[in-house]
């Protein structure tokens, strides 16, 4: 299966898994980039659409590729609503490149990414070495808004995270502290015997 396809199939596994719309049947999908050999793919997933695209195999091709697909974007964008508008991105996927010429398609991923214009943008960049397009693909959706940790979990009961945070009360131990060292305060012995109050 090919990179762009994999993605694809990533979106909506993510989307349904969590109740989200997917829709790729909308009228946007009657839009068809200009330059035919383009090859991209409208997913309206929640309230964001995405345009997922093909970067070329060549590097020295990608920046003509990357203006083409932000493009198509901007045409994407002028269909939608006002309150959908702004939450188009652009997912450019990169050939499954060897490890030796990461380094320079990196760069180039990170150039691309640094530019605001039309829409957000992030590349994902597969590896030929084997069993890593997966990890990559993974490492790729962490970056994005569908991994959001809080999705499946707003009910969920949040850690405490010291001892006092289910009580807005001051420990009588604290007070003490902070009434003896009140005339002459020393912020650095005053936070020490705060903490050893604690851990006592």
């Amino acid at each position: 299966m090919k990179a762009i396809d994999l993605l694809i199939k990533r979106v909506h596994e993510i989307g349904h898994s969590r109740n989200w719309k997917v829709d790729e049947t909308s009228n946007l999908l009657d839009i068809k980039p200009h330059d035919t050999e383009i090859a991209a793919k409208i997913i309206s997933i929640d309230q964001y659409t995405l345009v997922i695209g093909e970067l070329a195999s060549r590097i020295d091709n990608v920046i003509e590729d990357w203006s083409k697909l932000q493009g198509f974007a901007a045409q994407v964008r002028t269909r939608l609503t006002p309150s959908r508008n702004e939450d188009v991105l652009l997912f450019l996927v990169g050939p499954e490149i060897n490890e030796d010429d990461f380094p320079e398609w990196k760069s180039r991923a990170t150039q691309i990414e640094r530019n605001d214009l039309v829409c957000r943008k992030l590349v994902w960049l597969p590896t030929k070495q084997e069993n890593t397009v997966e990890i990559s693909l993974t490492s790729f959706i962490e970056r994005t808004f569908l991994s959001r940790p809080w999705s499946n979990t707003t009910s969920a009961k949040q850690p405490e995270l010291d001892k006092l945070s289910s009580t807005s009360i001051i420990p009588t131990s604290w007070k003490k502290i902070l009434e003896e060292n009140s005339i002459n305060p020393d912020c650095n012995v005053i936070v020490e015997q705060l903490i050893q109050s604690l851990e006592s």
